[in-house]
């Protein structure tokens, strides 16, 4: 049996893993990456937490928190590419967290 060139076959698991919505580095525990940790991005009444470049908006003392810690992706969630601070991807759980985020100061 012929060896696989070990850049090859990197590729192609990195082109899986893109393709079936992997979001995490290999080697990297997706629940050690996310944390709905405060950032420069909070606002009264939100908790944002960055992953990926992108911020995730959750009202404070959401259920789905606690799920992003846990599991990070969330199953439902609502992506506004570029509407963020600065032209970040915004994402949340509904619509309305996000419209409101936006407009709260």
């Amino acid at each position: 049996m012929k060896m696989q060139h070990p850049l090859a076959v990197i590729l192609v698991v990195g082109f899986l893993a893109l393709a079936f919505g992997c979001s995490h580095t290999a080697g990297s525990s997706p629940a050690g990456a996310k944390t709905a940790a405060a950032t420069s991005y909070d606002k009264p009444g939100f908790v944002t937490a960055m992953q990926d470049g992108r911020l995730w908006v959750f009202r404070e003392g959401a259920k789905e928190i606690e799920e992003f810690r846990k599991h990070g992706e969330l199953v439902k969630q609502v992506i506004r590419p570029g509407a963020g601070p600065n032209g970040i991807t915004l994402k949340a759980p509904d619509i309305e967290t996000i419209n409101d985020y936006l407009k709260a100061k």
